[in-house]
């Protein structure tokens, strides 16, 4: 089975290959327009929908999502598009003016309703990631429906978290972002159905080759470069920066000290230390995605903002109670809206929250570096990023090695402790049984002189 799983992925690299070296200098024309060709679509689909003037903020994965809703629309696509329309007019009417904008752009990835203003504040604190459909939304949707299930059998968890999936990609629309995601979470789905382990380098590789057999220009995509080198930071970086700080095997270890007093404040630890592990989550994360994508984003857009980092710490551990507030906000029809919709509106309003922080950290514009665009030496910043690579997994063989000799010398002392138990529990048996032999030679020794008294 292993060898099978390696001669796939190889096969994936080479179709992989030939797709993008050998593909037809029209393919761009017949399938996907060009740059160009796609803004002027872009354009008139805006200008002829809306009424209004062009919005140069859309990107290529608006494009592509405002196709697959024409052909929803016309019928021409496989789902209808009656939910969508149902989910997106409730939001609508259901929340305020600030939050429904920023709502349907989480929930639905539709950024028609969100101000100029929002979005240039978004661009500008470096946190655009968080209002386009991709892996973190995804990931956290299919967590909230394994949390639902928590008592099932792995067997329906997979099962609905497949459906799950298809249903969303199906009423959205298939983005080249969400098609990566899609995969990442369908290789980790299957592979905890079969009990497999999952290589991160391989998760990669099978990502960037499907991504590639299914449109060869992604390659030269901005959007799939910074999205490999984001998949690269989560899936080989933090793993290797965690161990690295904390040691490995030991992922979310104790930060407090044992408290036998009470459950509550066993209760209290518990949750404290889930917070602090939660914390260091998310900043070795957004480090290892910052150390991959800084010298692209430098390059592409000559900008920079120091405090996205900060936004994304601060703004990311807020979207899965958003999300999970305007789900429900969402699908429930009006009846039950009225009574169960005031306890969904602290979740709802962390959006007004978030915008109060994205304008708050867009004011500090000392934080924001601009440099000039296009230079290659940005580039020649992957090379401590490279030695930090090779000195990390240098790192961790040792702590390895390490590791492994502790756990053998633990297994030497558990084995003599084993010996050591054994001969006792074997002396113990003797012991009893000579004591058993003396016991029954004294009674045969007692025999006759008892027979000489009655005599």
């Amino acid at each position: 089975m292993h060898k099978i799983g390696k001669t796939i992925i190889y096969w994936l690299v080479i179709v992989a290959c030939i797709r993008v070296c050998c593909r037809s200098p029209n393919f761009d024309q017949r399938k996907y327009p060009p740059r160009n060709e796609m803004q002027q679509k872009m354009q008139q689909e805006s200008v002829s929908r809306r009424g209004s003037v062009f919005d140069p903020l859309l990107t290529e994965a608006d494009y592509y999502r405002e196709r697959s809703k024409n052909r929803r629309e016309s019928g021409s696509g496989l789902y209808h598009n009656d939910f969508y329309q149902n989910i997106r007019q409730n939001l609508l009417s259901r929340l305020d003016y600030e939050e429904r904008g920023l709502a349907i752009a989480y929930l639905l990835g539709d950024k028609n309703e969100l101000t100029n203003v929002t979005k240039e504040k978004i661009q500008e604190v470096g946190v655009s990631h968080l209002i386009a459909i991709s892996g973190m939304h995804l990931a956290i949707l299919v967590g909230i429906v394994i949390k639902s299930l928590k008592s099932s059998s792995k067997l329906l968890k997979t099962y609905f978290c497949v459906a799950f999936v298809l249903l969303y990609v199906g009423m959205i629309g298939l983005t080249p972002s969400l098609l990566r995601a899609t995969i990442v979470i369908f290789c980790h789905l299957f592979a905890s159905y079969f009990g497999r382990k999952v290589l991160a380098s391989r998760i990669l590789v099978v990502v960037a080759s499907l991504s590639l057999i299914i449109n060869p220009d992604n390659l030269t995509n901005v959007g799939w470069q910074l999205s490999m080198m984001a998949y690269t930071g989560i899936l080989i970086f933090y793993p290797m920066i965690e161990s690295f700080l904390f040691g490995k095997g030991n992922i979310k270890r104790s930060v407090g000290r044992k408290n036998k007093n009470s459950i509550w404040r066993k209760i209290c630890r518990k949750k404290r230390e889930d917070m602090i592990f939660d914390l260091r989550t998310g900043v070795l994360m957004s480090l290892a995605v910052n150390l991959l994508t800084i010298p692209i984003t430098l390059f592409v857009f000559g900008y920079f903002s120091i405090l996205s980092f900060l936004a994304t710490l601060i703004l990311s551990p807020m979207l899965p109670v958003i999300l999970v507030s305007i789900i429900f906000v969402g699908i429930m029809p009006l009846t039950l809206y009225r009574y169960m919709g005031v306890y969904f509106v602290g979740g709802v309003g962390l959006i007004k929250i978030q915008l109060r922080i994205i304008n708050l950290i867009s004011d500090w514009q000392y934080f924001a570096i601009h440099v000039p665009k296009g230079r290659v030496e940005y580039l020649l910043l992957y090379l401590p990023v490279f030695y930090l690579y090779f000195f990390l997994r240098k790192k961790n063989i040792q702590i390895a090695k390490d590791n492994t000799s502790e756990q053998d010398k633990s297994i030497e002392r558990r084995n003599e402790m084993q010996k050591i138990g054994t001969y006792l529990v074997e002396w113990e048996k003797q012991l009893q049984l000579r004591c058993k032999n003396q016991k029954n030679y004294s009674s045969v020794a007692e025999a006759p002189n008892n027979m000489k008294n009655g005599g």
